[in-house]
């Protein structure tokens, strides 16, 4: 009786190893829930037919193979091939911890196999300790292949937590190797295992949803940005309809002028030339050779002056330095932040100044602002109620550190603003 309900722990822990596995490896957001059920509940049918079959290697390894292909290809819509390969290196991982974790055990209690499986305490060990291995392995797996690959890099660092655990199991089964253990010891031990594998399992979890998470804010933060360029593109589309209407008008008296001047042999050169500089003035809108930063600072621009604030640009330098595409979570996201400070602040102004020192590009932003931000260490805390402020700056941080710069920021409170300073290799 004890054997088989610790043959049931086993199938449903299996079960749920696989099932932290299955959504590492995929971005299913709903059904959750539904989805650990039908996994738990087809381990569960598995161990029922085990225990028919008296636990017949081949027919628990073919179960494992038709179930996992089942399940990555029906339940998580994975493609066909990842299905088979998933469906043989799932089988191949319990079949290989398990035996290397009998045959370690066996070594070290000094006992055959069938002295392990008949000591309960002993067999508990061994569930532990090969779904652990199992767990780890299936974890390093997850993270090679990630459709995160953006935070593969800190996926990777998670993997102290099994590989804690497996030390930490290897301490248990040497000490009940080495010293004559009591009933009670060996039940503390054993809650003590199955405590921290559950705990361990969830910290994973919860650490891959978290991430998963961050993606999407910043992808939402992105969409946010396109969406908000797009409508003052069209108002600065608006705003060009109305000042050419108002040109096409100007154009016409001074067509006019013109004319009367000439008709009455008067010199017309210089005011042609006064037409000419005020034309050239009104069109000089690009500040670099990038269209993408032309334009976010055309939008953050047309914005200041909307709301009468101060916008003062100060580039002597194209920035050439990160790609297109990263131009606006940087850009975007920092003059955003500025924007709103600077709107709630008593001066209303702005500066942004790009300038290049020998192979480096030097941005600086800096903006009034009238709070004291918050901050946790030297990590901008947001104060927007939708939670994207901070993030914007994550996201920017993020940006530069990936290709190889450096942000900082600081506040000054006698003066009463906010700064941030970035250094970029060319």
């Amino acid at each position: 009786m004890v054997s088989n309900l610790l043959n049931v722990f086993l199938q449903l822990l299996e079960g749920f190893i696989c099932f932290t596995f299955y959504e590492n490896v995929t971005d299913i957001q709903k059904g959750k829930v539904k989805r650990f059920i039908v996994i738990e509940l087809s381990y569960l049918v598995m161990c029922v037919m085990n225990l028919a079959f008296d636990y017949n290697v081949i027919i628990n390894t073919s179960l494992l193979l038709v179930f996992h292909f089942i399940l990555s290809k029906l339940i998580y819509s994975i493609t066909i091939k990842y299905s088979l390969f998933y469906a043989f290196i799932i089988p191949c991982l319990v079949t290989i911890t398990e035996f290397s974790t009998i045959e370690l055990i066996s070594v070290i209690k000094n006992v055959d196999l069938e002295q392990s499986l008949a000591d309960p305490y002993i067999y508990i060990m061994i569930i532990i300790f090969s779904k652990s291995l199992l767990f780890f392995f299936l974890k390093v797996i997850s993270n090679i292949f990630c459709k995160y690959s953006v935070v593969r890099k800190n996926n990777f660092i998670f993997l102290i937590y099994p590989a804690t655990l497996l030390v930490v199991l290897t301490s248990f089964v040497t000490i009940s190797s080495r010293y004559a253990l009591n009933n009670i010891d060996k039940i503390v031990l054993s809650i003590s295992s199955i405590a921290l594998i559950i705990t361990v399992i969830l910290i994973c979890l919860f650490q891959q949803q978290a991430a998963k998470k961050e993606i999407e804010l910043e992808e939402l933060r992105s969409l946010q940005q396109k969406q908000d360029i797009n409508e003052t593109y069209y108002e600065l589309l608006e705003r060009q309809n109305e000042a050419m209407q108002v040109l096409a008008h100007d154009n016409k008296n001074q067509l006019n002028n013109i004319y009367n001047m000439i008709k009455q042999g008067e010199d017309a050169c210089e005011y042609i030339k006064t037409l000419i500089s005020d034309i050239d003035e009104a069109n000089d809108i690009s500040y670099t050779s990038n269209k993408l930063l032309n334009l976010i600072i055309n939008k953050y621009d047309y914005r200041c002056r909307k709301y009468n604030m101060n916008f003062e640009i100060d580039v002597l330098s194209d920035f050439d330095s990160i790609k297109e595409s990263e131009l606006s979570s940087v850009f975007d996201n920092l003059l955003d932040n500025a924007f709103e400070a600077a709107k709630a602040s008593q001066e209303k102004y702005i500066l942004l100044r790009i300038t290049k020192f020998n192979n480096m590009n030097i941005v600086v932003i800096k903006n009034s602002c009238d709070k004291v931000p918050s901050k946790r260490g030297h990590r901008l805390i947001t104060s927007k109620k939708d939670g994207l402020h901070g993030f914007g700056y994550k996201s920017a941080c993020k940006t530069v550190k990936r290709n190889n710069g450096d942000i900082e920021w600081e506040y000054s409170a006698a003066g009463k603003s906010f700064i941030v300073s970035i250094i970029l290799n060319n």
